[in-house]
């Protein structure tokens, strides 16, 4: 058994997959002493429409490397969102892991020019405001254990965190020394085309709140998808045909900023050569299967590594997916899920475009991984705005 800080979570049974994680009810109650903690890009919806997709979601995936480098681990409770990240965190890790998320919004503003807003609540303060939180763990690929969460204690961690004058907002550093640490993020892929025509990145929020009835709703929905689009190999959205590296320089500029802390001068210039030179003889491993290797990898199977620990279905009291479909598949699932929006079961939201994005974060040291996946021009930030809207109506 685990004795960590973590040992809570590395320590619970982990599903298979994300269907028997409600049928077989893997959720634990999140201990007292652990918080929600979230980050998010303010303003993220300007800055997409402005162009900047890719950027916001860089910036949202940069907390998840400073914490997992800070904590020397990835195997924590965390769940990507697009624009940011929700963490749970134990108590006993709390200061450090402030620390480097202020941290890491001092240096997003600094060298993308964006926000990143950090809150966290405790879930002792959850409690006492009627809310609860449930987590389980599943297992996506030898090298990632993804976080699912429950319970309306996150989307009320959300609301205190977003209040305007927000008591919860982690506004300073206790360590002053303390420096976020992006070492391990890469977004080295090109965007990543449909083969069936479209990519929708998708949220439904379930409006049942009796957990039979909740389960059962959820089960629907999975259905419904698969009915719509087949099975999980035809409309997962990232396939070895359809990735390849970038030779974008954004990309080149955005990963070399984040690494070398800087917007120009020699170190910067120097990750550009490094990132390029990778670029390179990865692209010659894949391309005429040279068995090169880097850490656990072989780099003439990167792809493979890539797909296999893709997390573009999640749950985190809204179910998150990222399909690749033809156009009939998305008019029969929004069909079916309007019908039950309009029976007072689910809100959702959708963001339809015909690419998605692959942001790739690799812990230095171990063998874990995880690769977030998106649709491109806004994706799960864009069809969020789509689901809010609808709440807020009804």
């Amino acid at each position: 058994m685990d004795n960590s800080p973590v040992a809570f979570y590395k320590n619970l049974p982990a599903a298979p997959d994300l269907a028997q994680v409600f049928s077989s009810d893997f959720f634990r109650d999140l201990p007292e002493d652990w918080h929600v903690v979230i980050t998010d890009v303010v303003g993220s919806t300007r800055a997409i429409e402005a162009g900047r997709y890719k950027d916001v979601n860089m910036a949202g995936g940069l907390s998840a490397i400073a914490l997992a480098n800070a904590f020397a681990d990835l195997e924590f409770p965390f769940i990507f969102g697009g624009d940011g990240v929700t963490f749970l965190i134990p108590g006993s890790m709390m200061q450090k892991a402030g620390d480097v998320l202020f941290s890491t919004a001092l240096k997003v503003r600094e060298l993308f020019d964006l926000e990143l807003r950090v809150g966290q609540v405790s879930m002792r303060e959850l409690r006492k405001h009627g809310k609860a939180v449930r987590v389980a763990r599943m297992t996506v690929s030898p090298h990632y254990s993804q976080a699912i969460v429950q319970g309306e204690g996150i989307d009320e961690a959300e609301a205190l965190i977003k209040t305007p004058g927000s008591p919860y907002l982690i506004s300073e550093q206790q360590d002053k020394n303390v420096q976020a640490d992006f070492t391990g993020f890469t977004c080295r892929w090109r965007d990543i085309p449909s083969d069936r025509g479209e990519t929708v990145a998708l949220i439904v929020k379930i409006r049942e709140t009796e957990g039979d009835a909740r389960r059962k709703l959820y089960e629907t929905l999975l259905d419904l998808i698969g009915n719509s689009y087949g099975k999980e190999k035809e409309y997962h959205p990232v396939k070895p045909e359809t990735l390849n590296i970038t030779d974008d320089s954004g990309a080149r500029d955005r990963e070399a900023r984040a690494i070398s802390g800087q917007k120009s001068g020699f170190f910067y210039r120097f990750q550009r050569i490094n990132i390029a030179v990778q670029s390179f003889f990865v692209n010659l491993a894949m391309r005429y299967r040279i068995p090169l290797r880097w850490g656990h990898y072989n780099l003439k199977d990167l792809k493979h590594y890539n797909i296999i620990s893709c997390d573009f279905k999640k749950y985190d009291g809204t179910l998150k997916m990222v399909l690749a479909g033809p156009p009939r598949s998305r008019e029969l699932l929004v069909a079916e899920l309007e019908r039950l929006f309009k029976a007072g079961k689910i809100y959702y939201g959708l963001h339809r475009t015909d690419r998605a994005l692959l942001t790739c974060i690799l812990h230095a040291g171990s063998e874990q991984e995880v690769h977030f996946v998106d649709g491109a021009d806004g994706g799960y930030a864009m069809a969020a705005r789509t689901l809010k809207a609808q709440m807020k109506g009804s």
